[in-house]
């Protein structure tokens, strides 16, 4: 790859970080006011906290059954649910109430053991102390296996060959969907800067699929909006009130344009999420010189197979991919999958970034102090994910999904900023 096109590289993220940082500054997590025609039928407060009983900000609190019934842990760590019924329709109100007073009160957090709570065991009105044990997310290492030694390689990979084919045709005959198909879902997604929230998205809807109705062929995904909340870091907030759109270039005005468009791209950065699935991740690699795997049988029932690659393009990009799927012995049916792809980028002279890119990574830069100036030298990029699947009536169906991305870069003075993502989505019903 040349010089060129990693600089091209650059130019596409910085203008979608751009993109999704402007996004973020379009919702409106304030409530409309409810008229004196509403009554309370459930009401829940209470304050999350960590195992020292220190707070815990940022948690999703919601009804498991009734998601948009649902809140953020403030930075104290306090939360309150409210959820009313209209006089003007007494007969709806009726059948609403017997379903929330038999659902579940769940708290959840990247990085912590989700709670559930039956809303039958909560005496309401009461003040509730919800206390949440960490638990980061390990995503299974991709580890490249050996194989047998009595083995021939022309003999392994005619074995690998056919067995990743019995693997695909399972995925696109059994378990890829061919029709529109919902999933009801709730999504958490937290940017940090050096372990400071710059901003966090909360979002409980329906997923809509529809089959090869996307561009190239690829599945049209919209999410329909149940609840949505959004917290944006002061600092980011007065850098974008700030920003200049007229020190944008034309094509990153578009991306910018593009991006805030409309209410429904705040699903942008869930439905990115979203799209890395068995058959994404499959197509990538299964097509792909068999050489490239190897396997071993985990358990009796399970295999467990390893994708793994790399490119060195000068010593300027390195990039590799590792991809482990345990597959089910008998039925060739994937049951999950972790990914993980890392990047290193070293350009010996720097690249300069724009004025419009410098001030964004300013905006995001919380612990820095500003920079006139940021020629880009080295970046370390990693992303890593997972995919936990369930048999539903005889078909595997994506129960969570998991991502975690960090990105390191430096400049050519040794300024440094630290940046991670992680992201989350749950499945909640099909």
């Amino acid at each position: 790859m040349s010089k060129c096109s990693i600089i091209k590289t650059f130019q596409v993220n910085v203008c979608c970080l751009a993109a999704i940082f402007f996004l973020c500054t379009s919702a409106n997590a304030i409530p409309q006011a409810l008229s004196a025609t509403h009554r309370k039928v459930l009401d829940i407060s209470g304050k999350v906290v960590d195992k020292n009983s220190n707070p815990v900000p940022y948690a999703s609190i919601f009804l498991k059954n009734h998601p948009s019934a649902g809140c953020i842990s403030d930075t104290n760590g306090t939360f309150a649910i409210s959820v009313k019924y209209s006089d003007k329709n007494p007969e709806a109100s009726a059948r609403m109430i017997p379903s929330l007073l038999q659902d579940t009160l769940i708290i959840s957090l990247i990085g912590y053991e989700t709670i559930s709570k039956p809303i039958s065991g909560i005496m309401q009105g009461c003040f509730l102390t919800l206390k949440m044990k960490e638990q980061p997310i390990m995503l299974n290492e991709a580890v490249v296996l050996a194989y047998p030694p009595e083995q021939s390689r022309k003999q392994q990979r005619k074995e690998m060959r056919a067995l990743l084919d019995k693997i695909y045709d399972r995925l696109m005959t059994v378990d890829y969907d061919p029709e529109p198909n919902k999933h009801k879902i709730v999504s958490d997604i937290i940017v940090l800067n050096k372990g400071t929230i710059a901003t966090l998205d909360h979002l409980s809807g329906t997923v809509v699929q529809l089959p090869g109705k996307g561009k190239n062929g690829k599945d049209s995904i919209r999410i329909d909006i149940d609840d949505y909340s959004n917290y944006l870091d002061s600092d980011i907030k007065k850098g974008i009130k700030s920003f200049d759109m007229k020190s944008l270039s034309k094509k990153e005005k578009e991306a910018v344009t593009k991006a805030t468009k409309n209410k429904w791209e705040k699903t942008m950065p869930h439905k990115i999420v979203w799209r890395v699935d068995a058959v994404s991740l499959y197509r990538q690699t299964c097509h792909e010189n068999e050489k490239y795997w190897s396997k071993k049988q985990k358990d009796e029932s399970t295999l467990l197979l390893t994708y793994s690659r790399r490119y060195n393009m000068m010593g300027m990009l390195v990039m590799q991919m590792l991809m482990t799927m345990e597959v089910d012995n008998t039925s060739y049916a994937i049951k999950n999958i972790s990914h993980t792809s890392t990047a290193k980028i070293n350009l010996p002279f720097g690249y300069k970034l724009t004025p419009a890119q410098l001030s964004v990574l300013n905006m995001v830069n919380l612990h820095g102090e500003e920079m006139e100036k940021y020629k880009i030298k080295k970046a370390d990029i990693s992303v890593k994910g997972n995919i936990i699947m369930q048999m539903r009536s005889g078909v595997m169906k994506p129960l969570e999904k998991n991502m975690i991305n960090k990105a390191l870069i430096e400049d050519t003075k040794g300024n440094v900023l630290d940046l991670d993502n992680k992201c989350t989505i749950k499945v909640v019903e099909l």
